[in-house]
């Protein structure tokens, strides 16, 4: 089905791309959700399978795999130059030309899959001193689990271009089916390899390897016309332009992120590090919702963009959907994580729960971050993101240095609590600067303030009340659940008809 439904979608690039652009006639909400569900099912994974991870893994087995999982975001970051990002933000200079749209894609992607080769290579090369230099636990080696990290990765990422084409294209359909595929692959061999071969951590990322290998072939030999050696120098030059600068931002928004586990490897244990792992992977979903809501209004977002002046009130629509979705998300991750013990028994893992609410505070700050991000983006302001961020990238490396050692996990939160908030006011004041948009306060500031006193207060309630944390969850993400609908249904419901 794939090789066929691929093959057919380039030879007749031109229809199909006239057919699947943006209608006045579609529901952007309705698009908007549906790449929300599918771009979220992927990343999220690991939480998934976390009843697996929990049974058969243990804490030590945990921190390891969570520790590639987090060096696979890097590496991502460094082995294409970040032409994929290019071409997210470049596809919208080209699809009104489908031809040119194709031959910009065949750069691309052939551009990718050179750059993914020479990078696996020089990593195969480097990779055990260069675990031996990052890594304190001898137990965490290049081989087997930096090799299969490594690959993995690289075959995610080339694999990634053509899936940008078709989210950018609105193909729901092609996109949907890479998409389930790419789970039930993931999903199957991952149990196979933990619960049946009893690999550990080396059976899950053997799963996720064979699983990208696979979806690669398919998208490879079904779309082998897109392979061309034959670059357009100035298509190359731009994306490289664009994308290179970001290289440096997405490595400091990679350590803000994800660095505290590297922290607390040098500093503490690796129990330590699959305790702290398990409260970042179920946390980590709200990235994840952040992500996925960011990919699929984007392109609905960027058109508005041209002409903001008349369209700040559908702008400041598509950006309260936005942090409407993530502050259910942070509640619901805090609902998660306050029922942990139906996931597991195992009281090493169960010394998290106490952390969720702060954790969740923390991590919903980023979605300040990559909004204002996507306003310097429409503008192609990569540089102004990288010169902003190193000043809150310090503060983070010194307060993990001091905090971490001394407050362990409180320390970690603490620290990451600090460099987001500067980030949030640093990046929004260049963001109006660089591209001035009629924000509502009230849709950024206001709504989260009150959910996330709700939270607390409900917390606090609970505590003197002596109730359990599982009432507490629950009850908290009822009061969100109301709150948000009261103040926020009216406004969102005006997406729901897009306006010719």
């Amino acid at each position: 089905m794939f090789e066929r439904s691929a093959a057919v979608n380039v030879k007749n690039f031109k229809l199909v791309q006239l057919n699947n652009l943006p209608s006045n006639n579609s529901n952007p909400v309705k698009s908007a959700i549906i790449f929300t569900i599918l771009g979220f099912m992927g990343p999220a994974l690991s939480f998934f399978l976390l009843p697996i991870y929990l049974k058969y893994l243990t804490p030590e087995d945990y921190g390891i795999l969570s520790l590639m999982m987090i060096l696979g975001t890097f590496i991502n970051i460094l082995a294409s130059l970040q032409l994929g990002a290019a071409f997210r933000t470049y596809y919208f200079d080209y699809n009104d030309d489908p031809p040119l749209l194709k031959k910009y894609l065949q750069n691309i992607y052939s551009a990718t899959l050179l750059l993914s080769i020479g990078f696996m290579i020089f990593f195969v090369l480097i990779g055990p001193s260069f675990f031996s230099f990052i890594f304190k636990d001898e137990r965490i080696t290049f081989f087997p689990f930096g090799f299969l990290t490594v690959a993995n990765t690289i075959l995610s990422l080339t694999t990634s271009i053509y899936l940008v084409f078709l989210k950018n294209g609105i193909r729901l359909k092609d996109f949907a089916r890479y998409s389930i595929a790419s789970l039930i692959l993931t999903v199957s061999f991952q149990y196979y390899f933990i619960v049946i071969k009893q690999l550990g951590a080396v059976g899950s990322l053997l799963g996720s390897c064979i699983s990208s290998f696979i979806i690669f072939s398919v998208v490879f030999i079904s779309n082998f016309d897109l392979v061309r050696f034959h670059f357009d120098k100035k298509m190359i030059r731009n994306s490289l332009s664009y994308g290179l600068p970001v290289i440096p931002f997405l490595i400091l928004n990679w350590f803000t992120i994800r660095g505290d586990r590297f922290f607390i490897e040098q500093f503490l244990s690796l129990e330590t590090v699959g305790q702290y792992a398990l409260l970042i992977t179920i946390i980590g979903l709200l990235p994840l919702v952040m992500g996925a809501i960011e990919n699929s209004i984007r392109p609905f977002l960027f058109e508005a963009f041209k002409q903001k002046d008349e369209k700040f009130r559908e702008i400041n629509n598509y950006i309260l959907f936005y942090i409407v979705v993530c502050l259910l998300a942070s509640s619901g991750i805090v609902l998660i994580g306050n029922n942990l013990r139906f996931i597991t028994s195992n009281p090493n893992y169960l010394y998290v729960i106490p952390y969720f609410t702060l954790a969740a505070f923390t991590v919903f700050l980023r979605a300040y971050i990559r909004l204002f991000n996507e306003q310097l983006s429409f503008v192609k302001r990569s540089k102004d993101v990288t010169y902003l961020s190193i000043i809150s990238f310090v503060i983070l490396i010194v307060a993990y240095l001091k905090l971490v050692p001394a407050w362990e996990i409180w320390g970690a939160l603490s620290a990451i609590l600090i460099a987001n908030l500067l980030s949030a006011f640093i990046f929004h004041y260049q963001a109006q600067k660089r591209f001035n948009l009629k924000h509502s306060y009230k849709n950024l500031v206001f709504i989260p303030f009150l959910i996330f006193a709700s939270i607390v207060g409900v917390q606090i309630l609970c505590k003197n009340l002596n109730l359990s944390d599982m009432v507490f969850g629950l009850l908290q993400f009822t009061v969100v659940v109301v709150l948000l609908y009261a103040l926020t249904f009216k406004q969102l419901k005006k997406l729901s008809i897009r306006k010719k």
